[in-house]
């Protein structure tokens, strides 16, 4: 989302707060990226364990459009990419829904837009949701689910504002992602310093890495029977995971 310097600079004048955003970029976990953190000077948070479960169409309709709805630990959530010339080719932002009347209208939005372009995304999230529940939705459009999986998620913090996180799924995928909050006005500037970060810490780019290795045994089923998805590189790497 491109920030108007004018609508900042009015913001800023009337006491306006900036609105705050998450950037991230995932990164390849080595054996030794959690001491490699600590070097760094961060500290472990926590750790946690939860199953996702990921849905979408036959067609995959929603992931290919990098539209990730889930249901974590028996709550639905939708992550929605949002993509920008200024996040560069390795960092990305998500705007994150768990409403279940906002993500039901969001997906309207989206799969609405599909069939009708002419219209933005905005005109179509004033119509109201064609279902009053996410279960609803599903079976309203023959959604199922493709990959399941549990997650063990080591939390780590650097400074003030940063956040890494190294995961490990049960089918022997591992990927981090370094996150920072960041105002709309230095989206550019975040960017950076999570490149500058990324590399001091020896992270590296997810690009290398070959999905089809580690796809969730639901999901490589499904591939095998022939209901093949058709970037399984992307659709895995963005896995959130």
């Amino acid at each position: 989302m491109a920030t108007d310097s004018n609508q900042h600079k009015d913001s800023m004048e009337h006491g306006g707060v900036e609105k705050k955003i998450e950037i991230e970029r995932k990164f390849a976990v080595t054996s030794d990226a959690g001491e490699r953190i600590l070097q760094a000077g961060g500290i472990r948070i926590k750790e946690t364990t939860f199953e996702d479960a990921y849905f979408d169409t036959k067609s995959y309709q929603f992931t290919l459009a990098d539209c990730w709805l889930r249901k974590r630990d028996g709550t639905w959530e939708l992550k929605v990419g949002v993509h920008e010339d200024k996040l560069g080719a390795t960092c990305t932002k998500y705007v994150e829904i768990e409403v279940e009347s906002e993500i039901v209208s969001r997906l309207d939005a989206i799969l609405n837009a599909m069939h009708n372009p002419e219209v933005n995304t905005k005109q179509q999230l004033s119509t109201p949701a064609s279902s009053s529940s996410v279960e609803e939705y599903l079976q309203q459009h023959d959604m199922q689910n493709f990959a399941t999986f549990k997650t063990t998620r080591t939390c780590y913090q650097i400074g003030e504002d940063v956040s890494v996180i190294l995961d490990t799924t049960d089918f022997d995928f591992n990927v981090g992602e370094i996150e920072i909050m960041a105002s709309e006005s230095k989206v550019e500037e975040t960017v950076q310093r999570l490149e500058k970060l990324s590399q001091e810490l020896g992270f590296g780019d997810l690009s290398a890495v070959n999905f089809d290795l580690f796809m969730p045994p639901s999901w490589r089923q499904k591939t095998e029977d022939g209901d093949k998805i058709q970037d399984s590189n992307h659709v895995t790497s963005e896995l959130d995971i």
